[in-house]
């Protein structure tokens, strides 16, 4: 059987017809049709006509995030650069499946609110609290609180360690109600989240 190059008509063939170089192409395909196909030595790859030019399908290689295997392309390689994925109220990106964590040491993934890079974050992180432990004067119901008060439900307050209620006056001050009034020297501690 001869090789397709021999006798090759593209008018009424289909082949596919081997080429060394780019030269040579030009040289079988003066006035090339959209659609004509070569394989080229030099590239190792197919070329095709598009009309304009040739274009190469080299072989492809799945990288950045990707990988090949049994010839399709899937997700799960390394990043080789920084990866931007760009949703929209339409167009979102979401997570389906995911196993629920029963370990309290898991991390939580975290998004910067200026570049929204994914980091992660220890669990004990999400709720750190700082507390005040304060030595009460006769009378006194208005205490300060650690921080500045973004939301009252975030802070405990315990009087000799009872658990008692307040109200927020201004967003560093605490009043207790009128019944929790303390007495010299009771230990007052308030445990702000945050």
């Amino acid at each position: 059987m001869a090789s397709v190059n021999a006798d090759f008509d593209p008018t009424n063939e289909f082949g596919l017809i081997v080429v060394a170089n780019e030269n040579i192409r030009a040289t079988q395909f003066e006035s090339p049709d959209i659609g004509d196909q070569v394989w080229n030595q030099t590239c190792n790859c197919i070329e095709i006509y598009n009309g304009t030019h040739w274009v190469s399908f080299k072989n492809m290689k799945a990288q950045n995030g990707l990988y090949i295997s049994d010839n399709k392309v899937k997700l799960g390689g390394i990043l080789i650069e920084p990866t931007l994925i760009t949703t929209s109220s339409t167009n979102t990106f979401a997570f389906a499946g995911l196993q629920e964590s029963t370990n309290t040491e898991d991390q939580i993934v975290v998004m910067d609110k200026s570049t929204g890079v994914l980091r992660q974050k220890a669990s004990s992180t999400l709720h750190q609290k700082k507390q005040v432990i304060i030595i009460a004067s006769d009378g006194q119901l208005e205490f300060t609180t650690p921080l500045n008060i973004t939301n009252s439900d975030k802070i405990d307050v315990f009087r000799n360690g009872v658990r008692i209620n307040f109200v927020a006056i201004n967003n560093t001050t605490i009043k207790l109600e009128q019944e929790a009034k303390c007495y010299q020297d009771d230990k007052v501690r308030i445990v702000q989240l945050y």
